[in-house]
């Protein structure tokens, strides 16, 4: 049977950068919520063994609400998650699909 790996790698966004960063994945879809299987940034459709992918930011709207309780709110990081399914060996998913290098 053949193998069917999901992954995700997660990299943390300077406050700064995240509308820059909206703005850019944007570019993706070819209408809201629908990615383009040929967009220029990373064309998914290029990959035969993907079944599913998605870039996310991920930020935590209730970080103000600790504010209630007297406790400073903290700082926290956002982060662009990649996400995804695809047939074969997680390892050998990554180095096809992002290009990722193999930890020694």
């Amino acid at each position: 049977m053949t193998p069917q790996s999901q992954f995700t790698v997660l990299a943390p966004i300077a406050k700064s950068r995240e509308p820059a960063l909206r703005q850019l994945l944007a570019t993706m879809n070819s209408g809201p919520g629908v990615a383009d299987p040929n967009n220029a940034l990373v064309p998914f459709g290029e990959f035969g063994n993907l079944h599913f992918a998605r870039f996310a930011l991920l930020d935590d709207p209730t970080q103000g609400d600790i504010e209630a309780y007297g406790v400073r709110r903290p700082e926290l990081p956002s982060y662009l998650a990649f996400l995804g399914t695809a047939t074969g060996r997680r390892a050998s998913v990554l180095r096809k699909s992002c290009g990722a290098q193999r930890r020694p």
